[in-house]
């Protein structure tokens, strides 16, 4: 899992949590390399309130993503000298 940064919009910072994955395999004289990246949640921070939502708007357990991306909820919430939206 890979967690995009954050984009901030109005009072709201947005950021993607995204299944990914890259390999490589020696080919000759080359190489051979596949990649994906697929979206998993949108997580909008409102100052101090955290929300996370599937791509289809239901709403997801920032409990259950943390087991995916531990540290989800530290990895958006702002120090004290950024910005909070």
């Amino acid at each position: 899992m890979r967690l995009d940064p954050p984009v901030a919009l109005g009072g709201h910072a947005v950021a993607v949590l995204c299944d990914c994955e890259a390999e490589g395999w020696p080919m000759g004289h080359g190489a051979r390399f596949h990649a994906r990246k697929i979206p998993v949640a949108v997580l909008i921070r409102t100052g101090e309130v955290l929300q996370a939502f599937g791509l289809n708007g239901e709403p997801l357990d920032l409990d259950a993503l943390e087991d995916f991306f531990p540290g989800l909820r530290a990895a958006l919430t702002p120090g004290p000298d950024e910005d909070r939206p």
